[in-house]
């Protein structure tokens, strides 16, 4: 396997550096400042990871600048790895082409997270975006939450994850603005979905779930 870290910021590329060293010992990993150093020094292969990180500071449009690395390197898995961790362009960057985005923000865990789903051929991308785009047309949305051995609409587990924290039916019916009758259908077929029996067991489940995504089959 082969890395390869695109980073202006050195203290960000030996952070991860040391991260991808720690969970593929054996990878060949590689570091340049930009991506016009990456094209003359190395081919990349369905077994390439290409990680993008961008800065709010940046002159060049992200949107330009992951279209570029389409192009030059197609067979590579490519995450971004975003100094903003609120970019309204992130579904179009996935349509584009990339396979993981996370904001710098996130925790060694989450990155860790998204690094195995990319690399064992999912798609990765943050719950909060999630939730906070969830106005959005969710039929344009590829994503589709796994949970173990199951699998959630998106407001399905949407409401799951409020019904998990412990908020009542009217306070999620609120929220999301609908009826408190169908905040109890859902969390019927919830409960049948993950095959639990309580609020608390929900809990636990959305609480040690991996955040992981897959394309959804349509």
């Amino acid at each position: 396997m082969t890395i390869i870290l695109v980073d202006k910021q050195p203290i960000t590329r030996l952070g991860l550096r040391l991260l991808f060293r720690g969970l593929f010992k054996q990878a060949n990993i590689m570091e340049f400042e930009c991506l016009n150093q990456v094209k003359d020094l190395c081919s990349t292969t369905s077994q390439t990871i290409l990680v993008l990180g961008f800065y709010n500071s940046d002159k060049t449009p992200h949107i330009r600048y992951i279209i570029s690395a389409v192009q030059k390197f197609p067979l590579a898995s490519i995450i971004v790895y975003d100094d903003n961790s609120d970019d309204p362009l992130v579904f179009k960057y996935f349509q584009i082409g990339i396979s993981g985005y996370l904001a710098k923000q996130s925790s060694l865990h989450e990155l860790s997270y998204c690094i195995n789903d990319v690399v064992s051929g999912k798609k990765y991308i943050p719950v909060n975006i999630l939730l906070h785009d969830h106005k959005n047309d969710l039929k344009n949305n590829p994503f589709q939450r796994v949970i173990p051995s199951q699998k959630l609409s998106f407001q399905e587990y949407e409401i799951a994850t409020y019904l998990g924290k412990g908020m009542r039916n009217a306070w999620i019916a609120r929220k999301l603005q609908i009826k408190p009758t169908t905040v109890s259908y859902y969390k019927y077929k919830i409960f049948k979905k993950l095959n639990v029996s309580n609020i608390l067991k929900l809990g636990e489940l959305m609480e040690s779930d991996s955040y992981s995504y897959k394309e959804k089959i349509t």
